[in-house]
């Protein structure tokens, strides 16, 4: 049912999307693997579709529920920075991501992000430099790593 609300999401089937995830949900409550998935996927549909307080409590039962679920964890700290704007919390967060999938560029990059808007440079090297190790053709990460380096570069 899980991936059922997805097709019916992306085929802009609306109208059973809710009953697809409702019905996934009950058939998931002794598994907390799977309703950590289910949750992460509602909180995708709620992004995409602008309501990011809902998703943040989605993406809160989701890790509570599988406290290894990286992406779920990345996307928790995203939303943090962006409704809390607490870029600590997020930098945690996107640190336990990290650790919950080491082959995930994605929380190593909005780490190396923070860290850089809250004037933490040293660690924003070191953060996209571990993003880049990961996957090396990622353009936003290589284009931070450049400004990383001219900024060193004036110091």
């Amino acid at each position: 049912w899980n991936n059922i609300a997805l097709c019916a999401y992306y085929c802009k089937q609306y109208d059973i999307v809710l009953q697809c995830f409702k019905q996934a949900l009950n058939l998931c409550q002794d598994d907390d693997l799977l309703l950590a998935d289910v949750w992460y996927n509602v909180s995708i549909v709620l992004i995409s579709c602008g309501d990011m307080q809902f998703a943040y409590k989605a993406l809160k039962i989701a890790v509570t529920a599988n406290p290894k679920h990286g992406e779920a964890w990345n996307n928790l700290a995203i939303l943090e920075e962006k409704l809390n704007h607490n870029y600590d919390e997020a930098i945690t967060h996107f640190d336990t991501a990290h650790d919950a999938g080491d082959y995930l560029y994605e929380p190593l990059y909005n780490a190396a992000l923070a860290h850089y808007k809250v004037g933490n440079c040293q660690n924003a090297l070191q953060k996209i430099l571990a993003s880049l190790q990961i996957f090396p053709n990622h353009y936003p990460s290589q284009q931070l790593h450049q400004r990383l380096q001219n900024e060193f570069n004036i110091l």
